[in-house]
């Protein structure tokens, strides 16, 4: 794919999606549905919050000691490192005596040399003398060497233990981390189970009244909320775009979107991963949907956090929708229309062919869907969990550049900095 074609295609796309999203998102909430239910359930929700407010206190008492520690250790690297710089002065300033004082001998045994004839015994005497001299040299380099093999010895010893420690401390700080995330996505599957458990006596009722039959697979509905019981998980579902009157794309389009995001999340954001699992379903709807299915959708997954992405393609633009439910309330996007038409016709007046044109809109189009799952899947787990890693800025290369993902989702990084100011604020831990 040829990646600068199609990046500077998407790029202001990209980045004023993630810039509204978030504006949207930004403060909201889990939703807590047991909130509503009797007084003992209320009470066993206080319960729970009580655990993760445990959780989070020794989490970050632990990781006030653990940046003490490396704080302290980098003071210790530093100083080693300064020594070494120090030594290494000396070493040369060592070094360059001994050269001159050794150039002195020469000149003086070179000297006495011319004189050999003259007064041979005399001569015999001094050279004698500078032999010894030359040997008393060798003598102080070699212990000078010794001396400071054994210090630079010590030193790369002292300098691998404190680096062993440091790796300690980090590995340390990864559990943690990821101790308080299954902390955070155990209560949330614990409060949404009687929910759960509420649809999937529903379902059977309401399936034949919301006409679902030739839409999705009731089996496969229920399957989503009875894992949902079992663990915690984000649930992406994405309708195949619905193509009108465009002839330059066909169902190949819909296959390469299903397939090619499919590979995506699973390798990034995995069903069996702990910490951000996503249940991904590329082909849950039999055909393209659009709000009345979606918003009814909503209603009957309504415990489990889910997210719905489904797109129109015409002959000139594409139209992308989002339901994001999971938050305080479900919300609710649609984005202003990339215009893919206008995006090949600068790629032709670039030297672009017709069909190279065409195939860099199209892998444009599987990159955005790319883009836009990675980056509602990092904001909904950066909700559930402040110390959460956003995926997408550790895509590899071969999805796309580092760089120009840093810059794209410059908003998300800043979101992430509010929420783990927000789990270290002191106030979070008063009632």
């Amino acid at each position: 794919m040829a990646f600068p074609f199609v990046l500077a295609a998407i790029s202001g796309f990209v980045s004023m999606t993630a810039s509204r999203v978030i504006s949207v998102v930004a403060g909201r909430k889990l939703t807590e549905q047991s909130s509503k239910k009797n007084p003992t359930q209320k009470g066993e929700l206080v319960k729970q919050d009580n655990r993760s407010r445990q959780a989070e206190a020794e989490y970050l008492k632990g990781k006030a000691k653990r940046e003490r520690e490396l704080v302290n250790i980098q003071a210790d690297i530093a100083d080693i490192r300064e020594k070494e710089f120090k030594a290494n002065n000396i070493i040369a300033s060592a070094q360059a005596d001994r050269e001159n004082r050794a150039i002195n001998i020469q000149e003086k045994r070179l000297q006495f040399e011319v004189k050999m004839g003259e007064r041979t015994l005399e001569i015999s005497e001094k050279a004698l003398e500078l032999k010894r001299q030359e040997l008393q040299l060798a003598l102080v380099r070699l212990q000078q060497e010794d001396q400071l093999a054994e210090a630079q010895q010590e030193q790369a010893k002292h300098f691998f233990d404190l680096k062993q420690r440091e790796l300690g401390i980090l590995e340390e700080e990864l559990k943690e981390k990821r101790k308080l995330s299954l902390v955070y996505l155990d209560l949330i599957r614990e409060q949404q189970s009687s929910d759960i458990e509420l649809k999937l006596t529903e379902i059977q009722s309401n399936w034949d009244r919301e006409n679902w039959a030739g839409i999705l697979s009731r089996e496969e509905t229920r399957q989503i909320l009875i894992n949902g019981q079992k663990k915690h998980r984000l649930v992406m579902l994405v309708s195949p775009p619905d193509i009108e009157d465009c002839p330059k794309f066909n169902s190949n389009l819909q296959k390469e979107v299903r397939s090619e995001l499919k590979e995506f999340m699973q390798r990034n954001y995995p069903l069996n991963d702990d910490l951000c699992p996503v249940e991904f379903y590329g082909k849950f709807f039999k055909s393209s949907v659009f709000d009345a299915e979606v918003k009814q959708l909503e209603k009957d997954l309504e415990p489990i956090p889910t997210i719905i992405i489904y797109s129109d393609i015409t002959d000139q633009k594409v139209y992308f929708h989002v339901n994001f439910s999971g938050l305080q309330e479900p919300i609710a996007f649609t984005f202003p229309p990339w215009n893919w038409e206008s995006e090949r016709q600068k790629l032709i007046e670039e030297g672009k062919s017709e069909q190279e044109s065409i195939q860099v809109v199209r892998s444009a189009i599987i990159k955005i869907h790319q883009l836009l799952a990675a980056f509602l899947v990092d904001l909904y787990y950066l909700n559930v969990n402040p110390t959460h890693e956003p995926r997408v800025f550790q895509l590899e290369e071969s999805d796309l550049p580092i760089e120009w993902v840093q810059t794209q989702f410059s908003q998300l990084r800043k979101f992430q900095s509010d929420k783990r100011e927000e789990l270290e604020r002191p106030t979070r831990f008063k009632r």
